[in-house]
């Protein structure tokens, strides 16, 4: 969970309202292989409620061949 010091300096840097913070909690899973990614993916969208037009996937920037980051941010809430 973000400290309230935290929340805090993120008002004071970007102006919100109550409804655009979207960052209280958040959660990080380390995947080694993009079948696992896939798998805690379907999980994560079952599970919650998703804003699709908020949430990223870097990995599609990265083509298959090529060594390096890949990660899916996702903008959720509980249904």
């Amino acid at each position: 969970c973000k400290s309230i010091e935290s929340f805090g300096r993120k008002l004071e840097v970007v102006e919100y309202s109550g409804k655009d913070f979207q960052d209280l909690a958040g959660v990080r899973i380390i995947c080694y292989f993009n079948s696992d990614l896939d798998t805690v993916s379907k999980i994560i969208e079952k599970i919650f409620d998703i804003d699709t037009n908020r949430s990223k996937d870097k990995g599609k920037i990265l083509e298959q061949d090529k060594v390096g980051y890949r990660s899916r941010h996702y903008v959720a809430k509980l249904d």
